[in-house]
């Protein structure tokens, strides 16, 4: 999963990034943000794996909704099927992230897709990079190098 979130906007689009994208646009992201001092902002992208050895959850699922109303795994959905409804404890599920901080700006470059152009990192726009210097701080690299090394050990 990629998400773009804001720190303005508390967290905003998040996991609505493509929908937002398609619908708003990048330019209206930017227009929300313009006149704001704080324009931080990252991409995240996560990782999970199964393989089945159970372990406790990470990060702990949510067990209340937005009223603080308690739910099950069916409603949190992580469950299909009442046969599948089991305690968290027994979810083997492992999270890994990657994080790319930056800053939201006007948009700048022709290169890349989303939200590349207004994504200012260490001066410049994910569209100003090339794909090497891209692909060499990525959230999907990060993450996955996270995973790479949490893999390598884990039967050492």
């Amino acid at each position: 999963m990629v998400t773009f979130v804001t720190t303005n906007l508390d967290g905003f689009p998040g996991p609505y990034s493509s929908y937002v994208e398609d619908t708003l646009g990048i330019e209206r992201v930017w227009n929300l943000v313009a006149d704001e001092d704080d324009r931080s902002a990252a991409f995240r992208g996560v990782i999970a794996y199964c393989d089945g050895d159970p372990f406790e959850a990470t990060p702990e699922p949510v067990d209340t909704d937005r009223r603080g109303d308690d739910i099950d795994a069916m409603e949190r959905g992580s469950a299909t099927t009442d046969e599948q409804v089991a305690d968290d404890e027994q979810l083997p599920v492992r999270i890994f992230e990657g994080v790319v901080p930056g800053t939201i700006v006007a948009s700048r470059g022709e290169g890349g897709f989303g939200y590349d152009p207004i994504f200012e990192f260490d001066g410049q726009t994910f569209a100003e990079m090339s794909t090497a210097e891209k692909n060499s701080i990525s959230h999907r690299g990060r993450a996955l190098a996270k995973f790479a090394e949490w893999f390598a050990q884990r039967d050492a």
